[in-house]
């Protein structure tokens, strides 16, 4: 009898073994699945860490940069209202001052390109800077600069001398009013002592 129970344990022992071999490998398979998620949840997470950072690089970067602009506005808008604000120079300076410039200069530029078309069939600014023109052939080059210059004095000499002309002819009206006033004041005077002599007289 106490064989056959010895015999009943030992069948009962190696089932309980079997079970926890199998719950054993179980166990195992679980801790593989659950090591192998560990590491391919490192793994994302270190590249999106390597993303992070990068992001914050460019971040950075671009920060340093809106920093560079703003400091350049920031000085502009510093310069700006010291020119404007007449304190210390009293002068007030905008575009509207220079626009009569500029659109004196554009009718300038399309005269002389006009003029230079006609006369060479092609443009002021192509016509002196030729792209090929040979490098040993200076002087050409030199002559168109020459002759812009004397067009540009030539219609710098007629400016003037339309202000001039503009300026005498004011000269004169004001001269003309002048002597014109003043012979009716001469005239009042003269009449106002005939007048006085008569009465005395």
């Amino acid at each position: 009898d106490s064989k056959l129970a010895l015999r009943a344990e030992v069948s009962d022992l190696e089932k309980k073994l079997a079970s926890l071999e199998w719950q054993l490998d179980l166990l195992t398979a679980q801790a593989t699945t659950i090591t192998q998620g560990k590491k391919s949840r490192t793994s994302a997470k270190t590249s999106a860490t390597g993303k992070l950072a990068r992001f914050d690089e460019e971040l950075a970067k671009r920060s340093l940069e809106m920093n560079a602009v703003l400091g350049k506005l920031v000085a502009t808008i510093q310069e700006l209202s010291y020119y404007h604000s007449e304190a210390d120079i009293g002068v007030y300076l905008s575009y509207c001052d220079f626009q009569s410039y500029v659109i004196s200069n554009l009718a300038c530029t399309k005269e002389l390109n006009t003029w230079f078309t006609k006369k060479f069939e092609k443009g002021a600014l192509r016509f002196v800077a030729k792209e090929d023109m040979p490098r040993g052939d200076s002087e050409k080059p030199r002559h168109f600069v020459v002759e812009l210059k004397r067009i540009n004095s030539v219609r710098r000499n007629s400016e003037l001398t339309e202000e001039l002309k503009d300026l005498s002819l004011q000269v004169q009206e004001c001269l003309s009013e002048t002597v014109a006033s003043l012979c009716s004041d001469l005239a009042r005077l003269e009449g106002a002592n005939i007048l006085q002599g008569v009465i005395l007289s």
